[in-house]
């Protein structure tokens, strides 16, 4: 407890009282940013004050659209599930990014043969990305993508990749042209 004191009301003839004390050090364990996510502290104490020794399991849980940096101050360590033995005041902080994403490059033009491109999505460690579906004219493959050969006019898809827009275009087959003199 953090009360500084306790009274007691002694009898009116002789008591022999004793007391008994454990040591107690605060633990003060913040996010960076709140809404970064969630850090659980287990067991957990009302006060915030551990006995000495105690061992702590500090978790921390991104939010989604975050990921979890790691934790700082009088902890410092990158997974998200810590065990710390408390033998003094603790001030940890779990850290949290936004997930942001970039694209390597905008969407190419094939011509009407087709051919193969790749994409690279750039996004901080631990965060997630999807893309769309893609059309039957276009396959994915483990090092990128296939575009088929087009005989027919030009067309173009916008893929979503990791939230970003990616357009691929493809030129139109070359039509033959059939001229009669007379």
């Amino acid at each position: 407890s953090t009360s500084p004191s306790i009274t007691v009301t002694a009898p009116s003839g002789n008591a022999t009282y004793s007391a008994n004390f454990q040591t107690q050090y605060l633990v003060t364990a913040l996010r960076d940013p709140v809404a970064g996510g969630n850090l659980v502290l287990t067991p957990s104490a009302a006060d915030n004050y551990y006995n000495a020794n105690a061992a702590v399991n500090f978790q921390a849980t991104p939010n989604a659209g975050y990921t979890f940096v790691g934790y700082q101050g009088d902890l410092n360590a990158t997974a998200p599930q810590q065990l710390l033995f408390i033998n003094a005041p603790k001030n940890i902080t779990a850290k949290f990014t936004v997930c942001s994403y970039s694209l390597s490059a905008s969407g190419p033009s094939f011509p009407a043969s087709g051919g193969t491109g790749s994409v690279a999505v750039t996004a901080p460690a631990g965060c997630a990305w999807t893309t769309s579906q893609l059309p039957n004219w276009i396959s994915q493959t483990p090092s990128g993508y296939t575009v088929a050969p087009n005989s027919g006019g030009p067309r173009s898809f916008v893929w979503t990749v990791a939230g970003q827009s990616y357009t691929i275009s493809q030129q139109g087959a070359a039509t033959a042209c059939t001229y009669t003199i007379s």
